[in-house]
């Protein structure tokens, strides 16, 4: 029971929505996986989840390192082929969303 709980905990994000007013909420997966980002790869930018990975600037060997972490931080059991299944990361919140429901 408490999985399905933190799966759909949300997370107020501070930052102003698209529109540059108000604030937007973010899931708890993806508060999860923004601090694996912040403090294991060397971007310029914060992510963006809409973004195509081969756009980020992540290199392969840093990606399949990512994707560790992720299983890891998920308890998943991902194979490093199994990254190449997601255009985002916001196909990766999905995903990983799915598996906890």
């Amino acid at each position: 029971m408490l999985g399905l709980v933190v799966a759909y905990h949300r997370v107020w994000d501070l930052t102003p929505n698209s529109h540059g007013q108000g604030t937007t909420h973010i899931s708890s997966t993806e508060a999860r996986l923004r601090t694996l980002i912040r403090d294991n790869l060397d971007l310029d930018h914060d992510p963006d989840f809409d973004r195509a990975f081969s756009d980020a600037g992540v290199s392969s060997v840093e990606a399949v390192a990512f994707f560790k972490m992720v299983n890891q931080e998920f308890d998943l059991k991902m194979v490093a082929e199994d990254c190449l299944q997601f255009n985002t990361l916001g196909e990766l919140v999905t995903y990983i969303d799915a598996r906890a429901g």
